[in-house]
């Protein structure tokens, strides 16, 4: 009897005892329970301060990427605009060009013809004796204007404007006879009666800026290149790399760094 007792005494014992251990436990979590709702209350703000930055960066980059588009629409409208007026300022410039060639179409250029000032012989008596040594008669009626152009070179060349491009063309082809006749030899001072040390006289279409910078050009990449020819037609240049090659028409400096390349 006495043990029966003792077991019963030892489980109310232990009944008594787990029960102030449960009470204990509820006792800690009452206690904690202030500080874990302040720990959740500030872990709610810490996530509700971060949604609200993760919502202001993703209204920044949207913001940030519509001013990308809307940049990126007015450069390519910039640059579709560019080409277009690129295009246009090279069409004006072609339509320029085609006009002062068309205005030089009957104009001769003389260099080299020895001057005075003030200028002792008359400039048209000058463009006559040239057209009897070519063996064409030039009439003073057929001088439409001669003057000398003011440039950087020492002695300024000669403008002859003719009436007809014709005549002009005339005057050219009886160069290149002459220059035949006398087996390369140039037109001189002497020829054209003007007196002094004998210089040679060059005879040449009165090109346009752009034409005589690309002339020269050309002259010096037939020199380098072994083209056998290189000259100026109605105002406009060409080359030809040997007898019976096609003539290759210069329109533009382009041109020539294309031919260069396929030179290489």
């Amino acid at each position: 009897m006495i043990n029966g007792f003792s077991k019963i005494g030892m489980i109310l014992g232990n009944s008594i005892w787990s029960q102030e251990l449960v009470c204990e436990r509820m006792r800690q979590f009452w206690n904690l329970r202030p500080k874990q709702d302040v720990r959740h209350k500030c872990l709610l703000s810490d996530v509700k301060e971060i949604k609200e930055q993760n919502s202001d960066l993703r209204k920044s980059f949207e913001f940030m990427s519509k001013k990308y588009d809307d940049m990126k629409e007015k450069l390519d409208t910039m640059e579709a605009e560019r080409k277009n007026n690129f295009l246009h300022i090279k069409k004006l410039e072609e339509k320029v060009e085609f006009l002062e060639r068309s205005c030089k179409s009957t104009s001769l250029e003389l260099r080299n013809v020895p001057q005075t000032k003030p200028e002792t012989k008359d400039l048209v008596t000058i463009v006559k004796n040239v057209g009897k040594v070519l063996n064409l008669s030039i009439e003073a009626s057929e001088i439409k204007d001669v003057f000398r152009t003011r440039s950087k070179q020492a002695i300024q060349p000669i403008v002859v404007e003719l009436t007809s491009v014709i005549k002009k063309e005339k005057a050219l082809i009886s160069l290149k006879s002459l220059k035949k006749d006398q087996k390369g030899n140039q037109l001189t001072s002497a020829m054209i009666s003007i007196g002094g040390p004998v210089v040679p006289i060059y005879v040449s279409d009165n090109l346009t800026a752009k034409a005589r910078r690309i002339f020269s050009l050309a002259r010096d990449f037939a020199r380098n290149n072994s083209y056998k020819y290189c000259w100026s037609s109605h105002g406009l240049v060409y080359l030809r790399k040997n007898d019976g090659a096609p003539a290759l028409r210069m329109r533009e400096e382009e041109d020539l760094d294309n031919l260069k390349l396929n030179c290489k």
